[in-house]
C-alpha cells in the first residue's frame, strides 16, 4: 500500500482485544490472560492482566511503525484502543502498569487513545427483550417509546439516566478528560447506532424488526446531527462511523446505506451534512466492510 507523503497514517494494533471473549481474536492474541502470567505471573485479576498484555503490545507496534518511518514519524499517529464505557480500564493501559521503568507515550508511539462510543447498547441486551416486545404491539410498532428511550430515558424499567444518547456522552466526556489529562488525542475507532440485538436477542423478530425500522426511520437522522455535534463539542477528533454500507439483519443495521445503489438515508444525510458542512470532530471516516467491497467491484 502506498500512503502519498502529504498524509498522516493512523495506526492501531487492534480494537476490543482485550476485553471481549466472544472474538476470536481476542482468546487467541490473549491466551485468555496466559500470555501475561507467563510474563508477569498470576498476582493480577486476569482482566487486568489483559489490559497490561494489551498495551505492551501495543507499544511494541506503534514503536515499529515509528521506527519504519524515521524521520516522518510525525505522520504517524499511533493509538491505544480504549473502552468507551470503562475509563479506569483505558487509564490503566496508558499507565504501563506491566514495566517498572514506564517511557512517555512519545516514546512509546502513542499519539491518541481511541473508543467506540456507541448508543443504545443495552437496548438489545436480554433483560430487556421482553418489555421492547410488548412495545411492538403498539399501533406504531412501537417506534415512539423506543426513540423516547434513546433521547430521555425512563421507558424501560431499568434505563440508565437520560437513556442512551446520555450514557454516551457520559462516556465521551469521561473519556476526553482523560485523554486531556494524558495529553493525548480522543478518537472513536467504531461509533453510531447500536441499537440491535445480541447475545441471543437477535433471534427475537418482532425486536428486530422493529430496531431495523429505528435504523431507517429520519428521527435516527436527527439524533445522528445531535450525536456528532455532542461528541465535537466534548473534544473529540476523528471519528469512524461503523460502517459504510450494509444490510440489515437480526445482527444490527449497522451500514448507513443499505446496498451500493442506495444514495441516500436519514443517518447517511446527516453524516454528510456533518462532513460538508461542520458541526462533528476534525474528520469523520467509513468503516468499508468487504462486503460492500465485492458489491462495488461486481457493480462496476
Amino acid at each position: 500500500m502506498l500512503i502519498g507523503t502529504n498524509l498522516a497514517k493512523v495506526a492501531d494494533w487492534s480494537t476490543q482485544l482485550p476485553f471481549i471473549d466472544a472474538f476470536k481474536s481476542s482468546s487467541k492474541a490473549i491466551g485468555r490472560s496466559e500470555q501475561a502470567k507467563k510474563e508477569w505471573g498470576s498476582s493480577q485479576s486476569d482482566f487486568d492482566l489483559k489490559l497490561d498484555w494489551y498495551s505492551k503490545r501495543t507499544t511494541e507496534v506503534m514503536q515499529i511503525w515509528d521506527d519504519v518511518f524515521g524521520g516522518d514519524r510525525e505522520r504517524v499517529k499511533g493509538v491505544m484502543g480504549g473502552i468507551a464505557a470503562n475509563s479506569w480500564a483505558s487509564e490503566r493501559m496508558l499507565s504501563y502498569e506491566w514495566t517498572d521503568d514506564p517511557k512517555s507515550h512519545s516514546d512509546y508511539g502513542i499519539d491518541a487513545l481511541a473508543i467506540a462510543p456507541y448508543f443504545g447498547y443495552y437496548l438489545g441486551e436480554p433483560n430487556n427483550v421482553s418489555q421492547i416486545e410488548g412495545w411492538t404491539r403498539d399501533s406504531d410498532g412501537g417506534l415512539n417509546k423506543l426513540f423516547d428511550e434513546i433521547t430521555k430515558g425512563g421507558v424501560l424499567n431499568n434505563s440508565p439516566s437520560g437513556g442512551a444518547l446520555q450514557q454516551s456522552y457520559g462516556w465521551m466526556a469521561e473519556q476526553v478528560d482523560l485523554a486531556k489529562k494524558e495529553g493525548l488525542q480522543l478518537l472513536a475507532y467504531e461509533g453510531g447506532s447500536h441499537v440491535a440485538g445480541i447475545n441471543g436477542t437477535e433471534n427475537n423478530q418482532a425486536t428486530t424488526n422493529l430496531f431495523i425500522a429505528a435504523n431507517r426511520d429520519p428521527r435516527m437522522g436527527d439524533i445522528y446531527k445531535e450525536y456528532l455535534r455532542k461528541w465535537n463539542e466534548l473534544g473529540g477528533g476523528l471519528f469512524m462511523h461503523f460502517n459504510d454500507i450494509g444490510e440489515p439483519s437480526k445482527w444490527g443495521s449497522w451500514g448507513l446505506l443499505e446496498n451500493v445503489a442506495q444514495n441516500s438515508s436519514p443517518r447517511y444525510d446527516a453524516v454528510m451534512d456533518a462532513i460538508n458542512f461542520g458541526g462533528c470532530c476534525d474528520r469523520i471516516v467509513f468503516g468499508l466492510s468487504f462486503r460492500s467491497i465485492k458489491k462495488m467491484l461486481v457493480l462496476n
